[in-house]
């Protein structure tokens, strides 16, 4: 497999994860190794649903959208499941802001985007998806504008951070569960009027139940209900495919 990351390390030379020698972030034997979606799904599903599904909308796929349940957005691309070494990477980025495992994780979404998008289904802007200013004081970093900020130039799609707030402050959600965190999220954005937008497209680090995403894409469609809005993320759970 040609590695997707040709990300070379200016003063390491170590793989990140395996430790051995590379010149790349992520050597060649680790990258074959990554949990990528669309091969777990060529391994549980019938090719037909893969097809369809895999990179373009994982919607498409009935365990997905039981698992998510009652949603307002149209679509959601991903090209990772929610496993090790991702969850792990992804942790490392969430917490310490590591530019290179910004730029080597949004490279296998960016892949995916730029297959599939064309002047349909292309978003006139990028959402990331707000957090409070509390917590953004403690962190100083929002990891998913980090990621939109990536996609939005390697896509040269507009990034708008100011049509959408978090406005209500919310305890820490990694250790809620979905119907928790759904009442943790109830009115906890706001977003404005988008004349002239179409489409847009939510970004976030990683989807496990889905209500971060569902509650930001509520708030949009509250107040433009004429948009179509797409989800895009590094990462899902397992239990939102139904292999858990």
């Amino acid at each position: 497999m040609e590695s997707i990351i040709s990300l070379k390390w200016a003063h390491i030379q170590n793989c990140y994860l395996c430790k051995q020698v590379s010149d790349n972030l992520i050597c060649e034997t680790c990258e074959n190794a990554l949990p990528f979606l669309k091969t777990t799904l060529e391994e549980t599903v019938p090719s037909s649903l893969v097809r369809s599904a895999s990179a373009e909308n994982l919607l498409t796929l009935p365990n997905v959208s039981k698992a998510l349940g009652n949603i307002t957005f149209n679509r959601l691309i991903c090209p990772m499941l929610y496993r090790w070494p991702i969850d792990f990477m992804i942790k490392q980025f969430k917490f310490s802001r590591s530019d290179y495992l910004t730029q080597s994780l949004c490279k296998y979404l960016l892949h995916d985007l730029e297959l599939q998008l064309n002047d349909t289904t292309r978003p006139d802007i990028i959402i990331p998806v707000p957090i409070h200013i509390k917590r953004y004081g403690t962190r100083r970093f929002n990891q998913a504008t980090l990621i939109a900020e990536h996609l939005s130039h390697g896509l040269a799609i507009p990034l708008n951070t100011h049509f959408c707030k978090r406005q209500q402050f919310a305890f820490a959600q990694s250790q809620l569960g979905g119907d928790k965190r759904r009442k943790n999220l109830k009115r906890a954005f706001s977003a404005e009027p988008m004349l002239g937008i179409k489409r847009v497209a939510i970004v976030d680090d990683v989807i496990t139940t889905g209500a971060t995403v569902e509650a930001l894409s509520r708030a949009i469609k509250h107040r433009n209900p004429h948009i179509n809005i797409d989800v895009w993320t590094l990462a899902i759970s397992d239990k939102n495919l139904g292999l858990d």
